[in-house]
């Protein structure tokens, strides 16, 4: 495998300031069905693929529709919600210090690849991004180390020479199953996380500014 260094992103909530959008599109889904989320239970369902999530919730709350008219209503309000979201502060400043560094950039997520190019695009930013390896790419999502050895393939980059930015444990635990040194991104559920079960040896950002400068002295 190539010598190559390459900058490695997870979407929701790394690099789109999504996470709490996304809460209410779960909440509001499971509420036109008569039932109540938690935030748990958001936490939890952070990481699978949309239609891996609509699959756990039938099964769980017995939702009488077809999985595939559930696919298509949550497919459809996440579509609606990423018209408003914007990218999480930082984000184009560390994609603009990757490309100078001439380092490919790729997204790893568990979202769909119609959304995430969608969302590319109206923000600004698609241009930054060489790869994405998308919930239709894939067989196991995150933890499994698939999403980003596939990212890794598509690059030609070495896994210890690059960099992985996850704000899920699932997705921490898939880029170091990927040997791919990662940073932590902390928001509000994930700062929670560390304060009941710390995570060690792994290097911590509170946002992709501070990622910046971490990078310039790699």
């Amino acid at each position: 495998m190539s010598q190559q260094r390459g900058l490695f992103l997870d979407f929701d909530g790394t690099l789109a300031n999504s996470l709490t959008a996304m809460n209410t599109v779960y909440m509001n889904f499971l509420s036109f069905y008569g039932v109540v989320g938690s935030k748990q239970e958001f936490e939890e369902l952070n990481e699978p693929t949309w239609r891996e999530i609509v699959s756990i919730l039938r099964k769980k709350y017995s939702l009488t529709p077809s999985e595939k008219l559930l696919s298509e209503q949550y497919f459809s309000q996440i579509h609606k919600t990423y018209l408003t979201i914007e990218p999480n502060p930082g984000a184009k400043e560390l994609l603009e210090f990757a490309n100078q560094k001439n380092w490919p950039c790729s997204i790893v997520s568990s979202n769909s690849e119609k959304i995430i190019n969608s969302w590319l695009e109206r923000v600004g930013l698609r241009n930054y991004i060489k790869n994405i390896v998308a919930m239709e790419h894939i067989t196991h999502s995150k933890p499994s180390p698939e999403p980003y050895l596939k990212a890794l393939t598509l690059a030609n980059c070495k896994p210890t020479a690059s960099f992985a930015v996850e704000d899920s444990l699932a997705g921490v635990r898939a880029a170091r199953a990927a040997s791919i040194p990662t940073f932590y991104l902390l928001n509000n559920s994930t700062e929670e996380l560390e304060k009941k079960s710390p995570i060690l040896n792994l290097e911590k950002i509170s946002n992709l500014t501070e990622m910046i400068e971490k990078l310039k002295n790699k």
